[in-house]
This record gives C-alpha cells, structure tokens and sequence, in this order.
C-alpha cells in the first residue's frame, strides 16, 4: 500500500499540489522501484483531501504513466481506492498530461 496520508501534514492539508512536491514525494516513496513490482499497488489518500492537482500527479506518478505505456494500464497498476468521482478525475488528467510529448507543466 501506497499511504499518501503521511505526507498531508499536521494539521492535515486538503489539497495536494506542485510537480516539484511530487517529485519529491516519488523519491522519498521510492515509487520508481514499485512501477518494478509485478503485484498492482493500493493508494490510500489522506482523509478529508478535496483537491489533488493534476502538477502533483504529474510530479508523483508522470514516469509511471509513461512506463506502463496507457492510462487504463496505469489506474489497473495504482488503484485509488476512496476516492470520488471529482478525485479520479484530477488524478486522471494529471496522468494525461504525461502522456503530452513536451513539457507539459
């Protein structure tokens, strides 16, 4: 399990935001060795997130998306477990956005 409730703060922040924070986050997870890993990867997101922007997830899982080739084989690798409607789809569009050639944020 991928606990991203360790990061929110305290007190717990509600937003999750920023490539560089994401970066840093995939770093200090060590999130390249679990894109290695055959089993899929459960991500629990901290209670009471309301917004996670797409330059975050772009940050923490853009050399994922990029690895596994397509967004459908990216969300069946991490699943979101918990999270809305409104989550998924700011985790998808910033999963999108490294699929852009250039640089997209």
């Amino acid at each position: 399990m991928l606990d991203l409730s360790r990061i929110s703060g305290s007190p717990p922040s509600s937003v999750l935001s920023g490539k560089q924070r994401g970066e840093t986050v995939r770093s200090d997870f060590k999130i390249e060795a679990l894109d290695h890993v055959g089993d899929d990867i459960s991500v629990r997101l901290p209670e009471g997130l309301d917004a996670i922007t797409p330059s975050f997830v772009l940050g923490l899982f853009g050399r994922s998306v990029q690895k596994l080739g397509s967004i459908e084989a990216f969300f069946a690798k991490y699943q979101f477990d918990g999270a809305g409607p409104h989550l998924q789809a700011q985790i998808r569009r910033g999963a999108e956005y490294s699929l852009v050639r250039g640089n997209p944020l």
